[in-house]
């Protein structure tokens, strides 16, 4: 058995790659205060940057490593959270093993790339995300169910400073009494982060290029082993 899931991480890790250079510039809570206040100044101040700036990846999967490659280019502080790996693992990422409470207290985004298994749903709490710092983004490209959806609603109404960006919902679409629609500190994308268009021909190409060298060769270089499948979204 294989898989076209690798050519798949690719444009998650771009779509999530653009959210955490626009949240370190504080982009949509800038977006959200220009329109209602018509001035800026204050919001300008509550702005750090990218520059010097952690970040947070939780979960060394193939979407969260390739995200790790891509923040290799910029000078900030990359914290990983993942069970499965040591430091020596990061080795090349520059990064930092990090515990899943250090990294939401600790990172100006928080960006989730775990896969849901019994063991990873609701594993992203009401309390982790009360922790986070002010003016503090989290990003969910993964499952929503990987998130506590209740409690993320009720710490995004008790702290209008943060900011969530899902693109993924325990619900999709959401039903129409979600409150998630009326939030202002809410940015819901439609599951648009994996490939879409374009996109789908590289997950072709992949799959035909496997097909060749297979029979080529009788090697797959995209195989599914039952070691592996039990730890994939």
């Amino acid at each position: 058995m294989t898989t076209a899931n690798q050519m798949n991480a690719i444009p998650v890790a771009e779509f999530t790659l653009s959210q955490i250079l626009y949240s370190l510039k504080n982009g949509w809570t800038s977006h959200r205060y220009y329109e209602s206040h018509h001035d800026f100044a204050d919001i300008h101040q509550k702005t750090n940057g990218a520059y010097k700036e952690k970040v947070g990846i939780v979960s060394f999967s193939q979407i969260g490593r390739l995200v790790c490659r891509h923040l290799q280019h910029f000078d900030m502080d990359i914290m990983v959270y993942d069970p499965t790996i040591s430091q020596a693992d990061l080795t090349d990422y520059d990064a930092q093993l990090a515990s899943l409470e250090d990294i939401f207290a600790q990172c100006q985004v928080v960006s989730l790339h775990a896969p849901l298994l019994p063991a990873t749903e609701h594993m992203v709490t009401g309390q982790l995300l009360a922790s986070m710092r002010d003016h503090a983004t989290f990003i969910n490209t993964s499952r929503g169910k990987v998130v506590d959806e209740a409690a993320l609603i009720q710490v995004m109404t008790d702290r209008p400073d943060l900011t969530s960006i899902l693109d993924v919902t325990v619900e999709e679409p959401l039903p129409e009494s979600s409150p998630l629609y009326e939030m202002q500190n809410v940015v819901l994308t439609p599951h648009i982060a994996g490939s879409l268009g374009n996109e789908l021909a590289r997950m072709g190409q992949a799959m035909a290029d496997e097909a060749k060298n297979y029979l080529d060769q009788g090697k797959l270089t995209y195989e599914i082993t039952e070691e592996s499948y039990s730890t994939m979204a």
